[in-house]
């Protein structure tokens, strides 16, 4: 992605900017898909910067800007900045009636179309400007749809009937009522495949026709069914196989096929939920030959072929649906994200199977947490996860339901768990899972009787039990704040194990603990790592204090502090630096874990970060990414199925690997606006005689050589990702890159100069430039 500006300053400075615009050079590997699950990615409300929360419309104009159609005004999008616009014929930028928009439309011409609850608008993105159509009528109606036939004529679909604007901008207008007198009230338009423009209207559906100066609505009996001109039709939308879905006002959604320009007799309903009580908003296709329906009680996507329905809505303390049932508007981009429009709770956005991170926080609801510090992890079964928190016992996550079930401390109940703050979860050889605790109290889940049983270690003491493993004596090694402990199981008490004596076990403080495939147990002491095979004990020291300890391929990895990872070299007997670039060598690991395509995930202080050993290719993912948090938890990681878990000091995070795609979208770059001295240059100003993303020179005094460049690479699916690069011809000779979606050159002497900028949404490589 390439901006091209050519600088001409001399002592008037005139500043040529060309607009250069190119393509992101993309890794392609996978295609877009929408998750079936429909999980909600992201939300935007006022508080980011839309102008009001009821969005009833969204277009995409050919730049790449979103444009979102509320009760309050007019908002544009470009990924981090807002621009908005209230009172669109006022000019005071204060709220109107005016700024009530239904519908947009960008035509071929570049031009937005509006229809508000005052008539039909258009904006010119050049000059900024909105101007009012003057309908032929003597009061201006409501305007519910404004979109286009083949022949490029516009057509808006209003409380007073069908207008239709010719590209040589003559209207004509049908007549405002039917022959009984009852206002023709239009909602809806669709021309069908073999040309006929078919309208929804408070009577049904009628064909439109237009001849010389004049719209007639016309239907015969022959042609339309019944049920077609009887049914208020409130919106009309044809899928990929040519038939037509109907949403009506008292039958719902409908589905009707059309052949040689008749519609079938029969009439197929996909059942919503409740039936026919859905007040139906919008009906869009989407990618995949699916169709979405946005009604007042959620929003439903049916598979054109199967018929078959996902249904997503609001859900208390679920970040994943939406934030409002009622759905007015819904449009999907070619890279597949889905922006949904909803009524007073903003926009919601669903993205393409990216980075699918999954989210479990403490709230009030069995959807959540009830702490949110994650210590451990451990499968009861396929279906049960069992999460030790620091505070709220044992939270137990269905992953089928995604429903959460709470283990905690009864007091005077000794049938629950002795402590509600969880240090470490293992299961056993049998099933049984143990539960070490930070006040140092052990209880084991019996796997036979599905009850709670305490455990004593006799007259040993032991405090905060910070992980416990199995060796195969049938050994329980525990890592404490006492040493390290070593018991035999004896009924239903533990027995210290001789090994104890061991010198070296009482003085190893130990707090974490690994069995590695080859049996040999592992523990972790600030920078010293014990290995014991059998009864054999040998002592490694290291530089750096470790915080976990893993095994992939047969080779034992270390998480360590400020310095990365460390490998086991056998032959040398000794743990040898993983050195691939700075993003692993100088960041904390706490957790190490391995998908199924052998890839190392680190959880580390600057987020998770993906390497790829055979292609040393290191890939971080942070908060841009859709990560809620950061802040990971030491040794809290589980693999369960597919998906990875990693613990943090915010709740639980899960993913699974098999689902991340890299953005193959292709997007352009844009400047978005210019400041001379930190002042913005507006529209009709003596430099700037339209808007900067459609200027090609602007002429500047000498002194006005301070200039500042705001851009924007318009790429919704991860915009704090997005990087960008620069370089000034005439005043540096090398690029630089930045986050910044700006750039200030202050002290600009007179000269010509030319501004390259180039745009990155996550691909590795950098297109070179090219005009």
């Amino acid at each position: 992605m390439i901006i091209l500006l050519h600088l001409n300053l001399n002592r008037k400075c005139a500043i040529r900017i060309s607009g250069w615009i190119g393509i992101i050079c993309l890794i392609l590997c996978g295609s877009l898909q929408v998750n079936a699950q429909l999980a909600v990615s992201t939300h935007f409300s006022t508080e980011d910067g839309l102008v009001q929360n009821s969005v009833l419309s969204i277009a995409q104009d050919r730049q790449g800007f979103m444009w979102f159609g509320t009760e309050g005004g007019l908002s544009r999008f470009d990924g981090l900045r807002w621009r908005s616009f209230k009172n669109i014929l006022g000019g005071t930028n204060k709220p109107s009636s005016d700024a009530l928009i239904r519908s947009l439309f960008w035509d071929k011409q570049n031009k937005l179309w509006m229809g508000t609850l005052l008539g039909l608008i258009t904006f010119d993105p050049l000059t900024e400007k909105f101007r009012q159509i003057k309908l032929p009528y003597q009061k201006q109606p409501e305007v519910r749809q404004v979109t286009t036939d083949r022949s490029g004529n516009i057509l808006a679909s209003t409380t007073a009937g069908i207008v239709l604007i010719t590209p040589g901008n003559k209207i004509i207008a049908s007549p405002k009522t039917f022959d009984d007198g009852e206002n023709i009230l239009c909602y809806t338009v669709c021309q069908a495949p073999d040309g006929k423009i078919w309208c929804g209207t408070n009577r049904g559906l009628f064909e439109i026709k237009a001849k010389a100066n004049k719209i007639t609505l016309t239907r015969t009996a022959a042609e339309l069914p019944i049920f077609l001109q009887k049914e208020k039709i409130t919106s009309i939308k044809i899928d990929s196989i040519g038939r037509f879905w109907f949403g009506s006002y008292s039958s719902g959604l409908l589905l009707c096929d059309y052949e040689q320009g008749r519609f079938a007799s029969e009439k197929k309903q996909p059942m919503l939920p409740g039936g026919a009580t859905h007040k139906i908003r919008s009906i869009i296709s989407l990618l995949d030959h699916k169709i979405s329906v946005a009604t007042a009680d959620g929003l439903f996507f049916f598979d054109i072929n199967t018929l078959g329905m996902i249904e997503l809505n609001s859900k208390l303390g679920n970040e994943e649906t939406l934030r409002n049932s009622s759905v007015h508007s819904v449009f999907q981009q070619h890279s597949g994200t889905i922006w949904i429009g909803t009524y007073y709770s903003g926009l919601d956005l669903i993205k393409p199977i990216l980075t699918p991170f999954h989210h479990l926080a403490i709230g009030p609801t069995s959807l959540n947490l009830n702490h949110r510090v994650v210590s451990s992890m451990c499968n009861r079964n396929q279906k049960e996860l069992w999460i030790g928190t620091e505070g709220g016992g044992i939270n137990i996550f269905n992953q089928v339901t995604k429903e959460v079930s709470y283990l905690k401390n009864q007091p005077g109940n000794h049938k629950s768990i002795s402590s509600n703050f969880i240090k470490t979860l293992f299961k056993d050889k049998d099933g049984n899972l143990w539960i070490g605790t930070f006040s140092g109290t052990l209880d084991v889940f019996n796997a036979n009787t599905n009850t709670i049983e305490h455990r004593s270690t006799e007259s040993d003491r032991i405090t905060e039990v910070n992980s416990i493993i199995e060796d195969n004596q049938n050994r329980l090694w525990m890592t404490s704040s006492d040493g390290l402990k070593v018991y035999k199981r004896t009924g239903t008490g533990l027995k210290a194990d001789g090994l104890m004596q061991e010198k070296a076990l009482k003085s190893f403080i130990a707090g974490v603990a690994f069995q590695d495939t080859k049996k040999r147990l592992w523990f972790a002491n600030e920078t010293k790592v014990m290995k014991v095979e059998g009864n054999i004990i040998s002592t490694y020291h290291l530089k750096y204090a470790v915080h976990t300890i893993s095994e992939h391929q047969g080779i034992v990895y270390l998480g360590l502090e400020s310095h990365g990872i460390a490998e086991f070299n056998e032959k040398r007997r000794q743990f040898i630096p993983y050195r691939l670039n700075s993003l692993i060598s100088k960041r904390s690991i706490v957790s190490i874990a391995f998908d199924r395509q052998n890839h190392i995930w680190l959880a580390s202080d600057s987020g998770l970060l993906k390497v790829t050993p055979q292609k040393k290719i290191v890939t971080q993912y942070t908060k841009a990414d859709g990560l809620v948090s950061t802040n990971f938890n030491i040794n809290a990681k589980y693999q369960s199925g597919n998906n990875l878990f990693f613990g943090t000091l915010d709740g639980l995070i899960y993913f699974d690997p098999e689902q991340i795609r890299n953005n193959t979208s292709k997007s352009s770059i844009v400047i978005t606006g210019m400041r001379i001295f930190d002042v913005p240059v507006e529209i009709d100003s003596s430099v700037l005689r339209k808007s900067i993303t459609y200027t090609d020179r602007v002429e500047l005094s000498h002194n006005q050589n301070s200039l500042t460049f705001e851009f924007a690479l318009l790429d919704f699916i991860k915009p704090r990702k997005n990087t960008f690069r620069y370089t000034l011809q005439g005043l540096s000779k090398g690029w630089t890159t930045t986050n910044l979606a700006e750039v200030t050159f202050n002290n600009l002497a007179p000269g010509n100069y030319t501004l390259m900028v180039s745009g990155n949404n996550g691909s590795p490589n950098w297109m070179p430039p090219f005009i």
